[in-house]
């Protein structure tokens, strides 16, 4: 899994306030995290050291706080996941070119410009829009998202 939170992501000149309507509620992204851990599925959040760390529990790995990790470390872990939940920002579009299955969440870039995601194979992506931009999408929605690939 992969989400963008507020503060944690720097864009060229526009600074960590870059696209705000990219950033989603963390909170609602740990509630997913336990909920497939206390299934005892293994989750792994890859992504920016900056984020809040995830809640701990023996089937949840933040990737994020291992030092001296790469982009090619990222790679693995989502050649080899099962299912990659991911929002509208970060490492998304190898998903779909690794042809990964994938939940992209929250997404508010392809609203406007469908063929940011109109490229992504039906059979194996879940694509979930913002409504109006704003408002994330809810924990059940992702639930329901994720479970088509479990």
């Amino acid at each position: 899994m992969q989400f963008r939170e507020g503060k944690t992501y720097w864009k060229r000149v526009d600074g960590d306030n870059c696209e705000p309507e990219r950033n989603v509620n963390k909170d609602t992204f740990f509630k997913l995290a336990l909920h497939y851990a206390n299934k005892g599925i293994t989750v792994v959040r890859i992504g920016d050291p900056k984020q809040t760390e995830m809640p701990s529990h023996k089937h949840i790995i933040d990737f994020t706080r291992i030092k001296d990790k790469t982009m090619l470390d990222d790679l693995y872990l989502l050649d080899s996941c099962k299912v990659f939940i991911s929002t509208d920002s970060g490492i998304w579009p190898m998903a779909g070119g690794l042809r990964k299955n994938m939940v992209l969440s929250n997404v508010v870039s392809g609203q406007n410009k469908p063929e940011i995601v109109n490229w992504l194979n039906k059979n194996i992506t879940e694509i979930l829009f913002k409504r109006y931009k704003k408002e994330d999408n809810t924990l059940e929605q992702l639930i329901t998202a994720t479970d088509r690939f479990l």
